[in-house]
């Protein structure tokens, strides 16, 4: 009897505790949410760091100076305006090159003209309260353009069974603008070092160009085609020709063809034949031999090939004569 008097308890209790506390979840909520509200249309400062431009810059104008990438601006607004701008970030404040340009080329943007930049950047409401620093200053001078061939001079890494096959540079050539004095010993823009790590098929980048102090390339930046390729070796049976013999005279090599083994790339194999190799020797080299024996080298080889052997690097011949018929 007792059991059964206490279980219809327990579980009024149980209710009654849940009532409390979903009531009390109620108004914590209310209250957090009132709070938040609160502070969040609270009106504070904070600062930001906003990125800045100059714009309307000539090409034939190189800024000698190091302007700074951004600017330090305290805001003031309400709370919840600047969690927005903090989570989404601000425009870039823009100067224009006229703006501060001198004669001397020395140009000052003035704290007004400053403050007036970042108003036209900001939204509407929204108050600057500093600026730091509070001008931008810098030194320019008129370059004269050349155009230089853009160059890659870094080691770029393969697997030990491939190769780089096609290295394309687009465009192959940048204008560069510098003083007459610097611009004579600039002879090439050269691309800057980069992280490619081991290319294993193809790779397609914007490769910026190391920079010269003085100067500016036009553009900054190359489109970079890098392709791999599977190294194979290939040999092909190529004859000895001659060239430059008079009238009445005839080569005979021993042996009359020599193997030409290399290494080449598995997508041009079956383009590499025999024809595109040339081996040649002329009247005037076989008449300098000091005996009947005459060194072997390529006049022609073809692009893709590569770590060249003749077997045997060395004939013997004779001149023969015959008839003009």
């Amino acid at each position: 009897m007792s059991t059964s008097k206490r279980e219809p308890l327990r579980a009024r209790l149980s209710r009654l505790w849940n009532r409390h506390f979903l009531a009390f979840l109620f108004f914590l909520v209310v209250s957090a949410a009132f709070w938040l509200f609160t502070v969040l249309n609270e009106t504070i400062e904070h600062e930001f760091e906003v990125p800045l431009q100059v714009t309307g810059v000539p090409k034939s104008v190189i800024i000698s100076t190091d302007l700074p990438e951004s600017l330090r601006i305290t805001l003031r607004d309400k709370a919840s305006t600047l969690l927005n701008y903090q989570y989404r970030g601000l425009r870039p404040v823009q100067i224009e090159f006229s703006s501060g340009e001198n004669s001397d080329g020395h140009a000052v943007v003035s704290s007004a003209e400053l403050a007036k930049r970042v108003r036209a950047a900001l939204p509407s409401g929204t108050a600057a309260v500093s600026i730091r620093p509070e001008t931008v200053e810098y030194f320019y001078f008129q370059g004269k353009p050349k155009r230089v061939p853009v160059r890659l001079d870094q080691t770029l890494r393969t697997e030990s069974t491939s190769y780089l096959s096609e290295i394309r540079i687009l465009p192959d050539s940048v204008w560069v603008y510098a003083e007459t004095a610097q611009l004579d010993t600039i002879t090439a823009a050269r691309i800057a070092p980069l992280n490619t790590g081991v290319i294993m098929d193809s790779l397609v980048c914007m490769a910026p160009l190391q920079p010269i102090r003085g100067a500016k390339f036009e553009p900054r930046e190359v489109l970079l085609k890098l392709q791999a390729d599977r190294l194979t070796e290939k040999s092909v049976q190529i004859p000895v020709r001659q060239v430059n013999f008079p009238a009445g005279k005839h080569l005979r090599t021993f042996p009359r063809q020599v193997t030409v083994t290399f290494r080449t790339g598995a997508k041009i194999y079956r383009n590499l034949t025999a024809e595109k190799f040339v081996i040649t020797v002329s009247y005037e080299e076989l008449m300098a031999a000091p005996d009947n024996k005459i060194k072997l080298k390529l006049k022609s080889l073809p692009h893709g090939a590569g770590h060249i052997r003749i077997v045997p690097d060395e004939v013997e011949f004779i001149i023969e004569d015959v008839s003009e018929e």
